[in-house]
């Protein structure tokens, strides 16, 4: 049987996929509220992150909007970026949403080497967007 879709696209051209890949039938555009000078807006006492989606497609979608986390300064041995949460949202052809995600706290902690979990003090980046690729994500600094 001979395979389909982008299993056969990535199999036949070689091409290595980063997680989350984001591939979709119509082009999602992302970015902050105006007269905000972060590319993202994360609001650190709900842990909450907002951010506005719009499909530039000519076709009805339904965009998974990604949430990474970054710590910069983490005392221990961690990913580059960790999945922190996400969302499913339905956009019409041409249709603007604001996004607001709920990031649980946990994942800006760190298990130590005694298996106690903490947030350490310090900075960390919060990304958006439909991938994990860093050119489709939005960015902000935050500090704990």
């Amino acid at each position: 049987m001979e395979k389909e879709g982008l299993s056969a696209i990535c199999e036949t051209s070689g091409i290595e996929l980063s997680y989350a890949l984001g591939c979709s039938a119509t082009a999602p555009e992302y970015y902050a509220e105006a007269g905000t000078q972060a590319d993202l807006s994360f609001d650190p006492d709900s842990f909450t992150v907002k951010v506005f989606v719009t499909n530039t497609g000519a076709r009805d979608s339904v965009e998974t909007v990604q949430v990474y986390v970054h710590d910069c300064v983490r005392s221990v041995l961690a990913p580059v970026k960790s999945l922190a949460a996400f969302t499913k949202v339905s956009l019409a052809a041409g249709e603007t949403k604001s996004v607001e995600i709920p990031v649980e706290p946990g994942a800006f902690s760190t298990v130590l080497p005694d298996e106690t979990r903490v947030i350490e003090p310090g900075e960390f980046i919060v990304m958006a967007g439909h991938s994990s690729k860093d050119e489709d994500l939005l960015k902000v600094s935050v500090t704990f």
